[in-house]
């Protein structure tokens, strides 16, 4: 019986232990998001651009290609991958700005790894565009599932 005891406590000890390294983010760092007017697709089309950056590093092409094929397939609508350089970032252009690019750093956006890991991310909205930008590539990944989960209902499993 004392075998079976100490069995059940390691096993509740490594539950513990493996749950408490998988928190998603820091405690002080909360989830906030609202509600604007602005629609990235009205109406069965849209003037929004996604952007890369001009050498994407990671997974940040791929995020760019998941958005185009689950968009796509949600509303019909194709929205055209373009390179950060072939853009000029306006508070009227419609980008949706993915990773790290001259335009999130000249737009204060970022996600520090320190701050919120290598997978966390940040989705800001400034004027007509949406940055979406990871603590690394990755989290630029998720930040791209996140905003197609607010956007769009889609579940990534």
């Amino acid at each position: 019986m004392k075998t079976f005891n100490k069995i059940i406590l390691f096993v509740l000890c490594v539950i513990f232990l493996v749950s408490a390294g998988c928190a998603d983010k820091p405690d002080d760092i909360e989830q906030n998001i609202q509600e604007t007017e602005t629609y990235f697709i009205e109406n069965g089309n849209s003037d929004y651009k996604i952007v890369i950056a001009d050498s994407p590093r990671g997974y940040e092409a791929h995020a760019a290609q998941e958005m185009v094929d689950f968009v796509e397939k949600a509303t019909s609508v194709t929205l055209p991958i373009v390179k950060a350089s072939a853009v000029t970032v306006t508070a009227d252009s419609k980008l949706l700005i993915l990773g790290e690019t001259d335009h999130t750093t000249n737009a204060g956006v970022s996600a520090p790894k320190n701050t919120y890991g290598a997978r966390g991310f940040v989705i800001k909205q400034k004027d007509t565009n949406v940055y979406l930008v990871g603590g690394d590539t990755g989290g630029t990944l998720y930040a791209v599932y996140d905003f197609l989960h607010y956007q769009l209902g889609f579940e990534v499993y």
